[in-house]
């Protein structure tokens, strides 16, 4: 069998690649924060949209923006295409460079960083801030639950950690 070489030039990362790597400042803490933005297939701006938040996990802290993307499939799950024509919403998945809750529950104001991201946003897009969701692997759950409401602010109508993120967000009634 006469075998061919081919060259690949390129890689396409379904999914990963249709996130928007971006970096907020927020002036008041002095944070610079890399996130991950989908933004729904035809998005149409005079339709109002939920908006979903990943938190990684600890072991997913870094400097690589798309790190909490390629890790496990909790950040990228409701980008696939399938979700999208069902549940079209945005997704957010921040990427945090430090650990921003420790075992002892100390954190860093990241969190306030997420709050401040989170308003331009809906502001840039229709956003409803009534259908704002959070979810998260391992520490990221914990982020979710323990701190994203408190600490952050915003009324949040859903918190599930990962592993039983899409079983009960599909069964909610929050994309009507």
């Amino acid at each position: 069998m006469n075998r061919q070489e081919i060259a690949t030039t390129e890689v396409n990362r379904m999914i990963v690649d249709e996130f928007e790597q971006l970096t907020f400042s927020a002036d008041q803490n002095g944070i610079e924060m890399m996130y991950n933005l989908f933004v729904p297939r035809n998005y149409d701006p005079t339709q109002s949209y939920p908006l979903v938040n990943f938190m990684h996990d600890a072991s997913v802290t870094s400097t690589d923006h798309d790190r909490t993307l390629i890790h496990g499939r909790g950040a990228v799950v409701w980008a696939r295409p399938e979700e999208q024509q069902k549940r079209p919403c945005f997704f957010l998945a921040p990427q945090f460079d430090v650990l921003v809750l420790d075992d002892e529950s100390k954190s860093t104001s990241h969190m306030d960083t997420v709050k401040r991201l989170i308003e331009p946003l809906a502001s840039t897009y229709n956003i409803d801030m009534t259908r704002l969701y959070t979810t998260g692997q391992s520490g990221g759950g914990m982020l979710s639950i323990v701190q994203f409401g408190t600490v952050v602010g915003l009324q949040l109508n859903l918190t599930v950690p990962a592993r039983h993120c899409a079983l009960k967000m599909r069964k909610s009634t929050m994309w009507s």
